[in-house]
């Protein structure tokens, strides 16, 4: 049995932009009062305390500061990057307040007080390389911006070719926001590969997307999953026009998980503290994410922690643990905690999500 948690729970600041409204300061406030359905977690365990500020990335850091000075053991930010390296910065002075990242916005000189709920970009395409060999795949193509991050993706796909008959066949790099993308398209194409890795930014993945459709290139595409918020509007995908493959978080796909599947049941549990609404956006999961930010810390909470710095040291002393947007494995070493296992498979048919 889980330890009795301090007096009144662990006190967890959330911070929540005041000129919206987000699921994320829905889960914060349904929280406490919304008991557990079909999962094994202390909703006690913690003090949630919903924290509002401005908006802006200097009031989320000041907001950040003042929970800190008022006690929170961890900090559970933001909406944007830029509020959350904000926060981040603003807690290096107190080192054993967690800050917990449900969206993204890792910075790598916070780990060890850092939790992305999200996975490295490493760890991404290596779930794509591994769902790609399992389809059969041999030989992978790849267009991704010219600069350090196409160069870490290109370093880290050759890192996951462990396989001798896997390797890269047509590599095509361009300028960061360079449009249209035909000329590196046809490059790819021509190049014979057996898919695509697309990787980029949400426009610029999706730009891939369609110079390939556009050069005859009908095979699978793998993108992330932010090109399902692309403003310029979703590719279409399957049916004579090819597929785009994606790896999303279970809730994205909560309704077509089996049973067994371990994040079912806090898919479901998920929804009900999220007001039934697991994401604002197909492939989000921000309500999701955001309830797996309290349910990891609660989990951390049970053990008995009974200061700041022996919460931080639970959580990154959990196991591997599924929840409702993910697998999570915190680490001191990286901020990013999610695992390629906890992603699903999917993929983009007409404009909509489906399972895959």
């Amino acid at each position: 049995a889980a330890a009795a948690p301090p007096a009144g729970g662990v006190p967890v600041a959330v911070l929540v932009p005041d000129d919206a409204a987000t699921l994320l300061g829905t889960v914060a406030t349904a929280w406490p009062d919304t008991p557990a359905v079909g999962v094994d977690v202390r909703r006690d365990a913690l003090d949630v305390r919903t924290v509002r500020y401005a908006g802006a990335p200097a009031t989320a850091a000041q907001a950040a500061r003042t929970a800190a000075a008022d006690g929170a053991w961890a900090v559970v930010c933001c909406e944007t990057d830029a509020a959350t390296a904000a926060v981040a910065g603003a807690l290096a002075d107190a080192p054993d307040v967690l800050l917990v990242s449900p969206y993204g916005g890792a910075v790598r000189a916070a780990a060890g007080r850092q939790v992305v709920l999200d996975l490295a970009p490493a760890e991404a395409l290596r779930g794509f390389v591994r769902d790609a060999y399992g389809g059969g795949a041999r030989a992978i193509g790849v267009m991704t911006p010219a600069g350090v991050p196409g160069d870490v993706a290109l370093q880290a796909l050759e890192g996951t070719f462990a396989a001798g008959d896997l390797a890269l066949r047509g590599v095509a790099r361009y300028p960061a926001g360079a449009r249209p993308l035909t000329p590196e398209a046809l490059w790819v194409a021509t190049r014979l590969p057996d898919v695509v890795i697309a990787w980029d930014d949400a426009a610029g993945a999706a730009a891939a997307w369609r110079a390939l459709r556009a050069r005859g290139w009908n095979g699978p595409v793998y993108a992330p999953a932010a090109v399902l918020r692309t403003p310029g509007g979703l590719p279409r995908g399957g049916g004579p026009e090819g597929e785009v493959r994606l790896a999303v978080p279970p809730a994205a796909v909560w309704t077509a998980l089996p049973p067994t599947d371990p994040a079912r049941a806090w898919a479901i549990d998920a929804r009900t503290v999220a007001g039934g609404r697991l994401g604002s956006a197909p492939g989000r999961a921000d309500g999701a994410r955001a309830y797996d930010a309290l349910a990891l810390l609660a989990h951390a909470a049970a053990t008995g922690a009974e200061t700041s710095a022996a919460l931080r040291a639970a959580v990154f002393a959990l196991p591997a643990t599924d929840l409702a947007a993910g697998r999570y494995a915190p680490s001191p070493r990286t901020p990013w905690a999610g695992t390629a296992e906890g992603t699903r498979p999917a993929r983009l048919v007409a404009g909509r999500l489906q399972p895959r």
